[in-house]
């Protein structure tokens, strides 16, 4: 009896050491796929910095072109359904927030105008710059 005691005792030591084994190659195996995870967020957040760089470097040359046909309001940019949607913000995602955020930091007036192409088709949300006085 006292060697079969031995032989459990041995088996459950053993059994509580790969379960502490696979647990630590679980949670390494979890950072690698954090660092993983972060390194693509990071990649993705550069992407976009880039492409709203692009699309601010035009606002001047939109204001300039709307004031010249004598309108109040330019659209700088569509947004797509991942940038925008007003059931969940009332602020935009991705790009179009990059670009929101600047326009209002240089103080324009900024809003998410809807369109309709008249099809039942296509239809979004136009991020605009305002410079009325109402």
């Amino acid at each position: 009896r006292l060697i079969v005691k031995k032989i459990m005792e041995i088996n459950i030591k053993s059994l509580q050491n790969r379960k502490v084994q696979s647990n630590n190659a679980l949670y390494a195996k979890g950072g690698v796929e954090l660092k993983i995870k972060r390194k693509k967020e990071q990649e993705e957040k550069k992407k976009q910095q880039k492409k709203a760089n692009r699309i601010i470097a035009r606002v001047p040359g939109i204001i300039e072109k709307s004031i010249s046909k004598g309108e109040w309001d330019a659209v700088v940019m569509k947004m797509s359904t991942k940038e925008y949607d007003p059931d969940e913000s009332s602020l935009p995602f991705g790009v179009a927030r990059i670009v929101w955020d600047e326009c209002k930091k240089n103080g324009l007036k900024v809003k998410a105008d809807y369109w309709y192409g008249g099809d039942g088709m296509d239809s979004g949300y136009n991020l605009v710059i305002s410079w009325r006085h109402n």
